[in-house]
């Protein structure tokens, strides 16, 4: 045997769930508030360090350093959101966002588009959170925006 063939591949891609599957559902008002909590402590576990250093510099480079943690949280929080569905936290409890006619992942343009439309659904007296409780794929407005679903699995 060669060396090349006791090599192992790397492992594939983990697939997006498909909206078809029997095991999937749309993510009702509870699932979602908790997965939303999930994904605010995810958020703060990345801004986290970042705080720490600005309180230590303090000042005005402290106050940029806060922003840069900001930025990074929202990345971080758009790119889980876009290549895996979720946070890892979410992920625990199988509450994903996915694509809403193929259920695949959105990529993080679309996450980042979904996350800013729902800062627009909380200041509108979150009328576009509540919007999903007559909708019948229970889309909220940055659902609509960005095309996606939540499902539980």
């Amino acid at each position: 045997m060669s060396d090349s063939s006791n090599e192992w591949p790397p492992p594939a891609p983990r697939p997006a769930p498909q909206n078809s599957q029997p095991t999937t559902a749309y993510a009702s008002f509870g699932w979602r508030f908790i997965a939303h909590i999930f994904d605010a402590i995810m958020l703060y576990v990345v801004e986290i360090p970042f705080s720490i250093v600005a309180e230590l510099v303090g000042g005005g480079t402290g106050d940029l350093i806060n922003i840069i943690g900001l930025v990074v949280a929202v990345y971080m929080l758009c790119y889980w959101t876009g290549s895996q569905g979720a946070t890892p936290l979410r992920r625990t409890i199988g509450v994903l966002i996915i694509d809403e006619t193929d259920g695949t992942y959105i990529g993080t343009r679309r996450a980042f588009t979904r996350w800013v439309v729902s800062i627009i659904s909380g200041l509108a007296l979150l009328i576009g959170y509540i919007s999903m409780l007559w909708n019948p794929r229970k889309q909220t407005w940055h659902d609509r925006a960005a095309k996606t679903v939540v499902v539980k699995m």
